[in-house]
Parts: structure tokens; C-alpha cells; sequence
């Protein structure tokens, strides 16, 4: 008997990647970071 949620499959989508986060770096600057990374818009960034 186990547990259910680990038989449910991930379907991932899009390019992997790894993002290097300082020790000193603020949550605000790792989202401004991602956001131009992925090359999001602010409405679509903000959801």
C-alpha cells in the first residue's frame, strides 16, 4: 500500500536550467533575475 501521490507522473516542459543563488542575494533580486531569464512579462510574472 503506497502513498498515491507518488505514483502520479511528471510531465515537464520547456529547457532546464540551473540558476545560481548567492548567499547574500534578496528574494526581490532573484525574481528580477528569473523573470529576465525567462523573458517574462511583469502581467504574466505577477500571476
Amino acid at each position: 500500500m503506497g502513498d498515491r501521490y507518488l505514483d502520479k507522473q511528471v510531465q515537464n516542459f520547456g529547457e532546464p536550467f540551473f540558476m545560481v543563488i548567492r548567499e547574500d542575494e534578496t528574494l526581490s533580486s532573484i525574481k528580477e533575475r528569473l523573470q529576465k531569464k525567462l523573458k517574462v512579462s511583469d502581467e504574466d510574472f505577477s500571476k
